[in-house]
Formats: C-alpha cells, sequence, structure tokens
C-alpha cells in the first residue's frame, strides 16, 4: 500500500511525518494555551491589587485601584506569555532534536530532567550573583 486510498498523491511516510509535524506544533500551541488559561484562573490582578492597597502598598509610577488592576493584567500577560513559550519549548525541544538529528531517544534526557536543569542552572547563577555582590560589598566597606 503506497497511499492511504483517501488521497492518492500522498504516500504513508509522508503523511507520517506530516502528522509529527502537526503534532508537535498542536502540542506547543496547547502548552502555550493552558499556560495561559492556568495562570487567569489562579492569579486575578484584582484581587491583587486589592491586597496591594489593604497593606498601602503601591507600584511606583502606578496609582492604587482600578490603574493598579489593569498594569497588574497587563505585566501577568506579558509574563505568561514569556513563560509559556519558554516552557512549550523545553517540552517541544528533545523531540525537535530527536527528528533533526534522526536518534530514537536521548536516554533520560526529556522534559523533567530538562526543567530541572534550568531550574538547578538558574539557581546557581543567583547564588552567584549574590556571592560576587556581597564580595563587592565586603571589600568597599571593610
Amino acid at each position: 500500500i503506497t497511499n492511504l486510498g483517501v488521497f492518492p498523491f500522498l504516500t504513508i511516510p509522508i503523511f507520517l511525518k506530516s502528522s509529527k509535524i502537526i503534532y508537535w506544533v498542536s502540542y506547543f500551541i496547547l502548552i502555550l494555551i493552558f499556560s495561559s488559561f492556568y495562570s487567569t484562573i489562579v492569579l486575578n490582578p484584582k484581587d491583587i491589587a486589592q491586597e496591594l492597597q489593604k497593606m498601602a502598598v503601591s507600584i511606583p509610577g502606578v496609582r492604587p485601584g482600578l490603574a493598579t488592576t489593569f498594569y497588574l493584567k497587563q505585566v501577568m500577560q506579558r509574563v505568561t506569555l514569556f513563560g509559556a513559550i519558554i516552557l512549550a519549548i523545553l517540552v517541544t525541544l528533545p523531540n525537535i532534536i530527536e527528528g533533526i538529528l534522526n536518534i530514537s531517544s536521548f536516554n533520560g534526557l526529556g522534559t523533567t530532567s530538562l526543567l530541572i536543569l534550568v531550574g538547578v542552572v538558574l539557581d546557581i547563577s543567583r547564588e552567584m550573583k549574590s556571592i560576587i555582590l556581597s564580595n563587592i560589598y565586603n571589600e568597599r566597606f571593610d
């Protein structure tokens, strides 16, 4: 069988290759959608603005109340989009590399290990910055 019968010009290997691409693109898009959906459910800018107002805290350059709510909504949309894109890239990256290099498996390099790796690298970089800053502070004031 060289075609699917429905589309005689489509052979099975081409269809399988395109179905993988369609799968990973849809997977990427679904991660973006569900990440933004989750953040809108969990983080409510109106509640956060009210809590800030109760604590007598304001964001510099933004008036308390409705302006703070709009500002927080805008910032959360940006941060959520950036985080969702990074998450979607981390999830699909091993599979894209497998497809490009024609490797069957990375033997342990999956999405979870990439997320852990990124978290550890970010934590180490923060620790290094704090050590460097504390050394600079100690040199200036000792």
